[in-house]
């Protein structure tokens, strides 16, 4: 099964590419501590860290976009 990209505007590769933007660029002091205590922690706990960083970069995407769908 193929994803058809012929379905996709310019409108939403642009949000698309500026939400990315906005995650690389982002220097936030959450993450930064959860990962300052990466090397003290157990393996499993981790792999918890991490699932606790893709949770803040999840937070992080719909707070972009529930502020871009302010702005519109």
């Amino acid at each position: 099964m193929d994803f058809d990209f012929s379905k996709i505007d310019m409108n939403t590769i642009l949000k698309m590419k500026s939400i990315m933007e906005k995650l690389n660029n982002s220097n936030d002091p959450r993450s930064n501590l959860l990962y300052s205590l990466k090397p003290y922690l157990r393996e499993n706990k981790k792999e918890k860290l991490d699932q606790y960083a893709n949770m803040l970069n999840i937070a992080k995407i719909a707070d972009l976009l529930k502020n871009d769908n302010k702005e519109n």
